[in-house]
């Protein structure tokens, strides 16, 4: 009887756990995928979420209830959530990472391998990468770090023709950019989430920098990223000749 319920309680604890990528198949009426890095390796905790697309259907015009759900990834990388029982209609699905960088937490938004909006009685597959994208026609600002670049009062250098040069602090390759503009003005996107040392050059000759307004001018100093919005993050640079 003892070697049963041992037996039962391992069934029981078995059943709890996440699915494994071969168990991770799509159901009738749910969405489900795996989040992997850059190398292939499994994302565990990120946040997972399903949001109605669709107007005017089913519950959805219910005394303004939410149609949102959300799960987070097991340890292998998997999730599902069950859409069936929510407003019937079209649903996107859309995902985040926190890291910590530096004893600093950053939300990273995943990359899905497909955008597509699905019915809530699919069986629907979305799968997501963690990783960093400069950006696109649909997305200026890409998955990443934004590095905005301004020139000083009467510096009239052109900042199209301007590189960034990050050298992370902790060691590593540095990342050079050309600068490019946007809403937002003239940005380096998609920069991978770090401490970094900052230098600038225009046509090859090394400008003055200082962080985000503020400090002296300097050949190069350490920034960091900040929160701009809720998953935004942004490294403001002054420049000028020197």
């Amino acid at each position: 009887m003892f070697r049963y319920a041992i037996a039962f309680a391992l069934i029981s604890l078995g059943c709890a756990c996440a699915p494994s990528p071969s168990q991770a198949q799509a159901q009738q009426g749910s969405v489900s995928g795996r989040v992997v890095d850059d190398q292939g390796r499994p994302v565990a905790g990120a946040e997972i979420y399903v949001n109605y697309q669709s107007f005017g259907g089913g519950r959805a015009m219910q005394y303004g209830a939410s149609h949102q759900r959300g799960t987070r990834t097991g340890p292998n990388g998997t999730y599902r959530i069950r859409v069936a029982d929510m407003a019937p209609g079209e649903y996107s699905v859309s995902g985040y990472a926190t890291l910590n960088v530096n004893g600093q937490r950053i939300q990273v938004k995943l990359i899905p391998t497909n955008e597509a909006n699905f019915a809530s009685t699919a069986a629907t597959v979305r799968n997501f990468r963690l990783g960093y994208t400069e950006g696109s026609g649909e997305s200026s600002y890409g998955v990443g770090g934004i590095v905005l670049v301004q020139t000083a009062v009467m510096d009239f250098t052109p900042l199209g023709e301007v590189e960034v040069t990050l050298v992370p602090s902790k060691g590593g390759a540095p990342l050079t950019r050309r600068l490019r503009q946007t809403g937002e003005g003239w940005v380096a996107t998609g920069v991978p989430f770090d401490d970094y040392r900052v230098s600038v050059r225009h046509q090859g000759r090394q400008l003055l920098v200082r962080d985000g307004g503020s400090g002296p001018w300097v050949d190069s100093f350490v920034g960091r990223f900040k929160p701009l919005g809720a998953s935004s993050y942004e490294m403001r640079i002054d420049i000028k000749q020197p």
